[in-house]
């Protein structure tokens, strides 16, 4: 399999996997947002918000979470063949993650480019949109917030940092990070 990252820089876009995307859940390709790249791997995120999914029912800690589980599991699984999962190159024991508020800060400097807009998947599953900015969504990071009980920091339609949000029941927009290694085959 040809890695469709190979030629590419910080801020190109490729396709890579398959995952529904419209509202009656047929699959097509991810585009993924280069994000960084060193030597030997280089790091996207979804260009969409690809789901819709609750953090988890019981704490804000990103090692226990529901939605760790889901990425490196149900998602991995239905986004990617067994050639693709060969060059997904795992980090701290994930393949597929969030973003921190760290590195969400550091990739995408202005709100705006932290903008997110769902897929109509994601429209159909229930991301809460504002509509007066374009239907952009609410994406999760992986970050608790240390003052509030269950308390996770995500990325608003505006592309601003919240904090107010609370993991159990919530729902919002899922926008999976990856690792992809460059190395030849």
């Amino acid at each position: 399999m040809t890695n469709p990252f190979a030629g590419l820089s910080v801020g190109d876009f490729a396709a890579f996997g398959r995952y529904p995307q419209t509202a009656e859940g047929e699959a097509a390709a991810v585009e993924w947002l280069v994000l960084a790249r060193d030597e030997d791997r280089l790091l996207a995120v979804s260009r969409y918000g690809l789901d819709v999914r609750e953090f988890d029912s019981v704490s804000s800690c990103w090692a226990r979470s529901n939605i760790r589980g889901w990425l490196n599991n149900d998602f991995y699984s239905a986004a990617f063949n067994d050639e693709e999962k060969g060059l997904v190159a795992p980090v701290n024991d994930d393949r597929v993650f969030l973003l921190s508020i760290e590195e969400a800060g550091e990739y995408f400097s202005v709100a705006g480019a932290r903008r997110c807009r769902p897929t109509p998947y994601a429209v159909a599953k229930g991301a809460v949109l504002d509509e007066e900015e374009g239907a952009y969504g609410r994406w999760w990071l992986r970050s608790p917030y240390p003052g509030f009980r269950n308390g996770v920091y995500f990325v608003t339609c505006y592309g601003l940092f919240n904090c107010c949000c609370y993991a159990k029941g919530y729902a919002a927009v899922v926008r999976p990070a990856l690792w992809i290694g460059l190395g030849s085959d």
